[in-house]
């Protein structure tokens, strides 16, 4: 049975912005084609990351919040291929008033190939079709309701729409669409960048650290895309997290 997914605690707006902010990811056009994968169990390769992992802290405007953000992103793709390229940031954030009171949240970046423009003549939101040497991208509003899944199309151009985020037995939960970017170098040879956030559960990410296992998920959609976050990532935010203020 599918357990619930537990309600991550209401922050003020700004620190949600602030976590945005803390994990943006740049959109990319091409992997980063660095030369070993560290790993590429279950058919997922991840690629050896360019720089020892940190956690780098900040403050919410007003001081309310100490936010914690894990360098580098987890750059992943399948092991057979070169896209879809998933890239991956860690971040959370600690109450000053109640050091008990954390937030854990994800944000992913996700390019793909995609044919060029949008299978509705640019009715599905990348604001019409992108000529080639260009680039498109829009900010949607709100967050996108956990729904069922949508039969895959492999061959049909334009956004794969990204729905949901499941976490092992719990039950789906929302992804807020950050950003979408689409570019073009040539006619029907294009690349999607879909960014998108979610909040993690801090349970699941202890047990992870703690069997030193990756946090495995399935971003669901048009085509799911699967990632972890390996327990190396997640042990050292953890670790910051725990440790007193500074």
């Amino acid at each position: 049975m599918p357990l619930p997914r537990s309600s991550a605690p209401a922050l003020p707006l700004a620190t949600a912005l602030l976590l945005l902010g803390a994990c943006s990811l740049p959109s990319q056009s091409e992997p980063q084609g660095r030369a070993a994968a560290v790993s590429a169990a279950g058919g997922i390769a991840t690629l050896a990351p360019a720089e020892p992992i940190a956690v780098n802290e900040s403050e919410t405007p007003g001081g309310n919040y100490t936010v914690f953000n894990v360098t580098p992103r987890i750059e992943q793709r399948p092991a057979d291929a070169p896209y879809p390229l998933l890239l991956t940031g860690l971040v959370a954030a600690r109450s000053h008033a109640d050091p008990t009171q954390r937030i854990f949240r994800a944000i992913f970046a996700i390019t793909y190939r995609a044919g060029e423009g949008d299978q509705n003549g640019g009715q599905d939101g990348a604001r019409g079709t992108a000529k080639p040497g260009t680039a498109q991208s829009g900010t949607a509003q709100g967050a996108t309701q956990a729904s069922s899944q949508v039969a895959p199309q492999a061959a049909t151009p334009g956004r794969q729409r990204f729905t949901s985020i499941l976490i092992g037995r719990h039950v789906p939960g929302p992804l807020r669409e950050v950003d979408h970017d689409l570019r073009c170098d040539a006619p029907r040879n294009c690349l999607y960048t879909e960014t998108l956030a979610t909040f993690l559960p801090e349970a699941d990410l202890r047990a992870a650290a703690t069997a030193d296992r990756a946090l495995a998920f399935r971003l669901d959609g048009t085509l799911p895309v699967e990632g972890a976050i390996p327990p190396d990532q997640i042990r050292a935010l953890i670790t910051r997290i725990d440790s007193p203020a500074r």
